[in-house]
């Protein structure tokens, strides 16, 4: 899967992980629309902090502050739907627009932002 621009994309070997998949396919019908109602589910209990739903998104080499982010509850949540290509040395980067980062594995843009999804007051209220 991609994330930073500058990361090779890994070697697996019969490696699906459920919840990737199926992100995959929530941001295909997001796309196209609105997400998946399983979707703002899976937002809600990540942002009650469920232990089931935590452990999906924590893993073992996971820096100090995302360590410290999954502990807290959050008052807001944000979710950003961006396309991912991978980049090509011999590609005119200034016909991709301002709106592309470019790494030297990945480009991507940003598509569309969910804000305020599930947004609590700061007074528990």
């Amino acid at each position: 899967k991609p994330g930073p621009l500058d990361r090779p994309p890994p070697t697996l070997i019969c490696h699906m992980p459920r919840l990737d998949w199926q992100f995959w396919f929530a941001s295909l019908q997001w796309a196209r629309g609105s997400p998946p109602a399983w979707f703002f589910e899976f937002l809600e209990l990540l942002r009650e902090r469920r232990g089931e739903v935590v452990h999906l998104v924590s893993h073992r080499g996971q820096s100090e502050a995302q360590r410290f982010a999954l502990s807290r509850t959050p008052l807001d949540v944000r979710v950003t739907l961006e396309a991912y290509e991978f980049s090509d040395s011999s590609s005119d980067f200034d016909q991709l627009g301002s709106e592309w980062e470019v790494g030297r594995w990945w480009r991507r843009r940003h598509v569309r932002t969910l804000n305020s999804v599930g947004k609590r007051s700061p007074f528990g209220r």
